[in-house]
């Protein structure tokens, strides 16, 4: 028998010592955030799942030392529900250079703005 038991939250020391870790699954889980203090660590993360949780909004330094991060599914959280329509800062993926594909589908997500210049080569 399988048990699942979804995670709430990561602690800031979790992904310590996992530099070189490419992939990182976090789906279908109860996060309500993506706290810059566990992503740091992850300098050579490339695809970051994080779809089907709780995540209401991104802090503005999220995921400013990934570079390499290409892919992040935020798919069916719960982005745009508070305050303006927004997902938080489009400043959180600034540090993120090789992005090219951003998943914001299912979210209450009124706007995601243009000006930016941070999607222009994201696929959606």
């Amino acid at each position: 028998m399988f048990w699942f038991f979804p995670v709430l939250q990561i602690s800031p020391s979790a992904f310590s010592g996992l530099s070189r870790l490419r992939v990182l699954h976090l789906e279908s889980n109860r996060l309500s955030s993506l706290s810059p203090s566990w992503l740091r660590p992850l300098s050579s993360l490339r695809f970051l799942y994080a779809s089907d949780n709780r995540v209401s909004s991104l802090a503005p330094s999220a995921f400013v030392d990934l570079r390499d991060l290409r892919v992040v599914t935020l798919a069916s959280n719960r982005l745009g529900e508070e305050g303006e329509g927004g997902f938080g800062s489009e400043e959180a993926f600034r540090g993120a250079r090789a992005l090219d594909t951003v998943d914001l589908a299912h979210n209450g997500l009124t706007e995601v703005r243009e000006d930016t210049g941070l999607f222009q080569k994201c696929v959606r």
